[in-house]
Formats: structure tokens, sequence, C-alpha cells
């Protein structure tokens, strides 16, 4: 099982940043710098060799994203630092949700794009400006928010 944590204040690199390649179908993180990756669906959840989260890259196509009104949460800055039953190996991607996708939704008007678990939020955490981790009170992931640039 994976769970995640929140350590202290995210550690701000320049430059750092989140695009989505329309043409690619993909989320790419600008300057990350990483070890290995949890999977949420086809996105990879990148960390560093300490696990934690450093960015988030891979395809989500916007083809199948569902629209709807969407209100990010409040997220406070702060680092998210990753753990698992077994240990992760340098490349070696784990999925976090296994024999089913979440569903994407999309608010166009706000630019937010919301990957929702199954399970109740309780915390916020803002890994960088335009990427949210939603947790629940016992670290489980329950949402995952990127913002599109304008």
């Amino acid at each position: 099982m994976i769970f995640f944590k929140v350590g202290p204040t995210a550690d701000p690199v320049l430059g750092r940043g989140l695009v989505y390649r329309y043409d690619e179908y993909s989320f790419d993180t600008l300057l990350s710098e990483g070890f290995t990756s949890v999977l949420i669906n086809d996105l990879n959840v990148e960390m560093n060799a300490s696990n934690c989260v450093v960015g988030v890259w891979g395809v989500c196509p916007h083809t199948r994203w569902i629209d709807r009104d969407l209100t990010p949460p409040a997220a406070e800055g702060a680092s998210l630092v990753v753990s698992s039953d077994r240990p992760f190996e340098r490349g070696v991607s784990v999925r976090l949700n296994q024999g089913k996708n979440f569903p994407v939704y999309v608010d166009r008007s706000l630019g937010w794009v919301q990957v929702k678990g199954d399970l109740s939020p309780s915390a916020a955490v803002m890994i960088f400006p335009g990427l949210i981790f939603e947790l629940t009170c016992d670290g489980r992931f329950a949402s995952l928010w990127l913002k599109l640039a304008p």
C-alpha cells in the first residue's frame, strides 16, 4: 500500500512548473530531479531519491476529461513524502490504482484538472503552484489537482 506524509515547507525550485502538451496528451514538470514514480492512472508522480514528490508527468488525454465546475482546495505549500510496504527502486514505477482508472474532471474556465480518487480528503498540500494533492486523514490518496497554464 502507498501512503503520503506531509513534510516541512517545500523547497522552492526556480523554474519549476507544470505544462500540458495538448498534441502529446500529456502533462510534464519542468526541471524535476526524478528517482522513481508512483502511477496514478497514467500520470507519474515523480519522486526524488528521498521519496519526496518533485513533479508529475505522463499521459492524461484531454479528449477523456469530463467537464465540471471545480473548486480547488485551499492548500499550504509543503513537501510530500511517499512510502510503501515495499522499497522503491530507481526507475521502476509502482501503480497506485490497480485495475481501474480514476475519473478526470476539468473546469476549463478556471483551468483546473482533477484526478479524483475513491476516498474523501481531509488535507491538501501544494507541492508548487499548480500541483496540489488531497489526502485522507491516514495519508492515502484522495485526489490530484493540476493547473493548466493560461
